[in-house]
């Protein structure tokens, strides 16, 4: 946890330290811009920071247990925190699972632009594989999100049960 939270730290860091070099590399603003942009890289900042707003929700949530408190309680029978209970007693609340399901649409958005940024900057595209790479970047958005959402959807269907 405290390697992923540097790592979240730094990634944090590194995006703030970008913009800023990229806004100083020109003072002067554009006459006329014209810019060929997805949805996604366009939205990197918002998508950025409900991720981050989700991170410290998620972490207030099942790591510190001020959301449901009750929940957070509850131990296995090796005296541990029962993660499993924990989560589906939470996403049996509709707020908690669409909130869950709309952040998962927020990281699906801001790793779909940063898995392409990354490969472009690291020179391992060209116009030959550009359409295989946005194809991949594409599918690894689309599976984080299903997979992630589906855990929520299934607790709200009663699939997913204690």
């Amino acid at each position: 946890r405290i390697f992923l939270l540097i790592c979240f730290l730094l990634h944090i860091s590194m995006a703030i330290l970008l913009s800023k070099n990229n806004k100083l590399s020109r003072p002067i603003g554009y006459d006329a811009v014209y810019t060929i942009s997805t949805f996604a890289s366009s939205t990197m900042l918002i998508s950025g920071s409900t991720v981050l707003l989700f991170f410290m929700f998620h972490i207030s949530h099942l790591t510190l247990g001020y959301i449901y408190p009750n929940v957070y309680l509850l131990k296995d029978s090796f005296g541990r925190h029962d993660v499993y209970s924990m989560t589906i007693l939470s996403f049996q609340h509709i707020w908690i699972s669409i909130l869950y399901i709309i952040a998962q649409m927020f990281i699906g958005m801001h790793i779909l632009h940063g898995f392409y940024s990354a490969i472009q900057t690291f020179g391992l595209t060209s116009y030959k594989y550009i359409k295989l790479t946005k194809i991949i970047g594409n599918i690894l958005a689309l599976s984080i999100f299903i997979c992630y959402s589906s855990i929520p959807i299934s607790v709200l269907l009663g699939i997913i049960k204690i």
